[in-house]
């Protein structure tokens, strides 16, 4: 929290980084309370320059904020030594999100709305926040879960530690799984399964999660799935992945470790998609995809990349 005279000090910052900074300039000048873009900057303002921001030196020389957070290439001209303080760290962004994080972000104060409907079944840990208007069936949810407003989470749906589900997603329910009888007609495929969320997940508003029909749809630790996606029944999700807005995940596809899949991308059911992998936005993936691989397009075909080159 921000102290009460309504400022964060140099000291906030080195109890805060996880990274050992190095101090350039006047520390007495460290004093904020603020972040904001380079465009709405004022003395108050603590701001950051990426390793690759344009003229970097020329910022420093005319924005008013004091205190800013780069790299260690980054020089502070000799007229701003008593001016200006550069806190210099390995990975500026990092640094700025663990600033954000702890001392600006919005946080959520653990309680269940009296809105909220629960089922008697439910297992819920002390800490969890349940928003208005959620329903939870008998699910298991554990620690620091996080589930805003107008959420539906179905029966058997496991959500483990520090998830984060926000409005109006769905967790676990029924696939749209159907058989063809020799007469045509479509009959419906019972989903006995569930869905399990596991640590640090976090889904985006109006996405859903169907549960498995024998077995399990699975969110592997940390992966991150944006808004309006639809992630469907029996599918397997590794960890760390990035899931950007309006994917579908087909029923059975699997996904593995430390992917970038770009928004409005569809992914074949019953598809593999490896590891370290790059989807491209709107790419329509109707087969395999191997480990370290672009593909875009409509169908997805493998274009070149550069094996150090960072997915996002």
């Amino acid at each position: 929290m921000i102290q009460e005279s309504g400022y964060l000090y140099l000291e906030d910052i080195l109890n805060t980084l996880k990274q050992a900074p190095k101090i350039i300039g006047n520390r007495e000048v460290v004093r904020f309370n603020k972040v904001t873009t380079l465009e709405n900057t004022d003395e108050d303002t603590l701001i950051w320059l990426k390793p690759n921001q344009p003229s970097k030196q020329e910022i420093i020389r005319n924005t008013p904020a004091k205190t800013i957070v780069c790299d260690e290439t980054v020089k502070l001209p000799d007229e701003l030594v008593e001016e200006k303080c550069l806190i210099q760290v390995e990975d500026p962004k990092y640094a700025i999100i663990n600033i954000i994080s702890r001392f600006f972000q919005w946080g959520y104060e653990a309680g269940i709305d009296k809105s909220a409907t629960v089922s008697p079944y439910a297992k819920l840990a002390d800490d969890v926040f349940i928003g208005a208007n959620v329903y939870i069936g008998a699910a298991e949810i554990s620690s620091g879960v996080v589930i805003e407003g107008n959420c539906y989470i179905y029966d058997k749906s496991v959500i483990k530690e520090g998830v984060i589900i926000q409005a109006g997603a769905v967790i676990g329910p029924e696939g749209f799984g159907h058989f063809k009888t020799k007469d045509k007609r479509l009959i419906r495929f019972p989903h006995i399964g569930r869905a399990v969320l596991s640590e640090d997940v976090q889904i985006g508003s109006n996405s859903v999660i169907n549960r498995g029909t024998l077995g399990e749809t699975f969110i592997g630790k940390g992966s991150k799935i944006n808004k309006i996606c639809n992630i469907s029944h029996n599918v397997t999700i590794g960890e760390n992945n990035f899931i950007a807005h309006a994917v579908c995940v087909n029923g059975s596809a699997r996904i593995g470790d430390n992917n970038y899949i770009g928004a409005g991308a569809n992914i074949r059911n019953k598809v593999t998609v490896g590891n370290d992998t790059v989807v491209g936005m709107g790419a329509v993936v109707l087969k395999d995809v191997a480990d370290n691989t672009m593909v875009y397009g409509n169908p997805a075909q493998v274009v070149d990349r550069s094996p150090n080159k960072p997915l996002f």
